[in-house]
């Protein structure tokens, strides 16, 4: 314990505080630059029903995963639901659900939603 603290009291300095943010922002751009953008776009690429545009996406690393905010606009209910059920069937990516945020409609009849899944690059791959 007594050690654990002298680390804690070390890494409080202010020259080593300003070492350990450094660390820490080097380390979540490593972190944001393994995220494989390829496969998450071929696996999106092989369930987006006609019908249905990817607007945005934000990735955001948590313990280890990627976390993924998809914003995609579908011109029918009929289309959404059938990307959100491709999504959970997919096994690239999990934990989906939509997330509610008041969005600016566009004109005419699209539909833009937001989803929050994870990504999982290491999914079963087709052959």
């Amino acid at each position: 314990m007594k050690e654990r603290d002298e680390l804690e009291n070390f890494f409080k300095e202010p020259q080593n505080a300003r070492l350990n943010e450094r660390s820490t922002f080097l380390n979540s751009l490593i972190d944001e630059q393994s995220l494989n953008w390829t496969q998450m776009f071929m696996d999106m690429e092989k369930i987006m029903p006609t019908g249905v545009r990817l607007v945005s996406i934000e990735p955001a690393h948590e313990k280890g995963q990627v976390k993924v905010k998809l914003q995609i606009g579908a011109i029918s209910d009929e289309a959404k639901l059938k990307f959100l059920r491709a999504l959970e069937n997919s096994p690239a990516f999990r934990e989906v659900r939509e997330e509610p945020r008041k969005c600016r409609r566009p004109p005419g009849p699209i539909a833009t939603i937001w989803i929050v899944c994870r990504f999982n690059d290491r999914g079963v791959r087709e052959s």
